[in-house]
């Protein structure tokens, strides 16, 4: 009787899930200095159209 290891246990290399997350760190970055961005943007049009 043979005994087969299980291939999906091990099958994501290290780098790869290493580079996903870094990945997903610079979309989160990205996307939290997109919304600073447009709030300051929104405050400076709210104080010019409020004088």
């Amino acid at each position: 009787m043979e005994v087969y290891e299980n291939p999906a246990r091990f099958s994501l290399p290290v780098t790869f899930v290493v580079g996903n997350l870094v990945d997903r760190v610079k979309e989160m970055c990205s996307a939290a200095v997109s919304v600073v961005i447009g709030n300051i943007f929104s405050a400076i049009l709210t104080f010019f159209f409020a004088l």
